[in-house]
């Protein structure tokens, strides 16, 4: 994307928000259009068609059964770890977000939210998480009712 500039220099300089708002416009409209770069992530361990999400420009998620594998794509893709294990097999229709710190994974029948002070953390925390169709959240320690079959 390149800056737009007057040759002449009468109108005046683009504001910094404005210049942002064209660059995602700008970048959007590529990936709409598939005018894009890809490369393919070939992980270790035979891993295929596993659920991927990006954490950002740099950090990619991989999702294989309850394991969530998290690599550093910046240049050559490299395994950084496993920072949680999803409370539910991640099988089907998964969403991911991921907002200040925070790690969101909606599945069919449950949602969980996970923190972190840094992307590079060993352990992402279970902050809490809820079924969907129930009126409450619960923290994490309530977990192993809902995963080993207590409930």
């Amino acid at each position: 994307f390149v800056s737009p500039e007057s040759e002449d220099g009468t109108l005046s300089p683009v504001c910094y928000w404005r210049m942002c708002y064209m660059r995602q416009n700008h970048l959007h409209n590529n990936w709409r259009q598939w005018h894009c770069v890809e490369g393919e992530i070939k992980p270790d361990g035979g891993i295929e068609g596993t659920l991927y999400s990006h954490v950002s420009n740099d950090f990619l998620i991989t999702f294989n059964s309850q394991v969530a594998t998290l690599w550093d794509i910046r240049k050559s893709p490299v395994r950084l770890g496993n920072p949680f294990c999803s409370l539910f097999d991640v099988e089907g229709d998964i969403c991911c977000d991921i907002d200040e710190n925070t790690f969101v994974v909606v599945q069919r029948y449950a949602v969980a939210v996970y923190n972190f002070d840094s992307v590079h953390e060993e352990i992402w925390r279970l902050k809490y998480f809820f079924l969907v169709g129930d009126v409450e959240t619960h923290p994490p320690c309530e977990a192993h009712e809902f995963v080993g079959g207590g409930a």
